[in-house]
């Protein structure tokens, strides 16, 4: 059996997970394996080896890609008509009747409880490497999930869509690759779950494991023994993620990351994200992301992009322009610049002004 496994060509930096799966799926059954970019292979036309696949598995991403997404998915579907074809992930599972309306294709919501428990195939990183070079950085961690869900259902966020439950996937440990010292989790919000917070967090400290959460910590449930516990973890630079999105976080984000950093973990193992332009005002996004600041961790602006964005704009609210939600992410990405100069000096130096970027 032939298998095709697509990823649209994005500008991604990390490995697709829900194909390193279905690879190993069907390793498992001495299946043909083939893992493609885009549309074409780096030495041409896909069809010049006469390779036919009997099914084809695409993965969607995030619904401003929609373009190159809605190409992908029909270039396979015209080239191979007689073949079925799979589509699911991101995309395909908050915008379902847009991708069936302009491909044909019924795509599959959500996510797969049985691709959940299977252990990805890490070797076809090396591959996915060859077409995306910055994923290299991360070839030497285990990717996993070991929950799914998160009970918050916030706006502006696609989890509650993607993923509704909330549940652990027990054989977790099993998914690693032993091998390997580092690990990225995908969680979205293990704090939720405390006996399951608690059985992960003790297990990397015993392993030794360095860490990279991708997900973050919710700061507004983090006990004190819990961040003792996140205290005692080896973290990779950026690698404990915690959000300061909107001011009901206000408080408890400065407490999370004062205790933490009282406890010994290094300024550089923080990261914060700070979700900006969906309802909140310039001031108060700029307060949240000083606030940041002056603890002396990295603010990373997040701005908001609405769950049915179909191009990768900037789509502001009514407290925001473009060019203000373009400026302000533009400066706070660049430490040098956030770190040595003030909004205004960074407008000043690109001949703008403050008042005349406010809506």
């Amino acid at each position: 059996m032939n298998v095709l496994l697509v990823e649209p060509d994005y500008a991604l930096t990390y490995p697709n997970l829900a194909l390193m799966k279905f690879s190993a799926k069907h390793k498992k059954n001495n299946h043909n394996i083939k893992y493609i970019k885009g549309n074409l292979q780096p030495s041409g036309n896909l069809f010049c080896d006469g390779y036919i696949p009997n099914i084809i598995y695409i993965s969607t991403m995030f619904t401003y890609e929609a373009k190159k997404t809605i190409s992908c998915i029909n270039f396979y579907r015209e080239n191979y008509p007689d073949t079925e074809i799979q589509v699911g992930g991101i995309f395909a599972s908050l915008m379902p009747d847009y991708v069936e309306s302009n491909t044909g294709i019924t795509p599959f919501i959500g996510c797969l409880k049985e691709l959940d428990r299977i252990r990805p195939d890490y070797d076809l990183v090396e591959t996915m490497i060859h077409y995306s070079p910055k994923i290299d950085k991360w070839k030497e961690f285990s990717l996993l999930f070991s929950s799914r869900g998160c009970p918050r259902k916030c706006q502006f966020c696609g989890v509650k869509t993607i993923e509704p439950e909330t549940n652990i996937i027990e054989n977790w440990q099993k998914l690693l690759d032993i091998t390997k010292k580092r690990v990225m989790f995908f969680d979205n919000n293990i704090a939720a779950i405390p006996e399951h917070f608690d059985n992960v967090i003790n297990f990397l400290i015993n392993k030794k494991l360095r860490t990279v959460f991708q997900g973050g910590f919710d700061v507004r449930i983090l006990t004190d023994k819990q961040i003792v516990l996140l205290s005692k973890v080896k973290w990779h630079e950026n690698g404990l993620r915690l959000a300061f999105d909107n001011m009901t976080e206000d408080g408890y984000l400065q407490y999370t990351v004062k205790k933490l950093l009282e406890l010994g973990v290094p300024k550089y193992a923080i990261m914060v994200f700070v979700l900006f332009n969906f309802q909140d005002t310039y001031e108060e996004a700029m307060y949240r992301a000083t606030e940041v600041k002056n603890l002396g961790v990295r603010p990373y602006p997040q701005p908001f992009k609405r769950l049915d964005a179909l191009n990768n704009k900037t789509i502001s609210s009514k407290h925001w322009t473009k060019e203000l939600a373009r400026q302000f992410r533009y400066y706070w990405l660049m430490a040098k610049d956030f770190k040595k100069k003030t909004f205004e000096e960074f407008l000043a130096e690109k001949d703008k002004k403050l008042k005349n970027l406010l809506p």
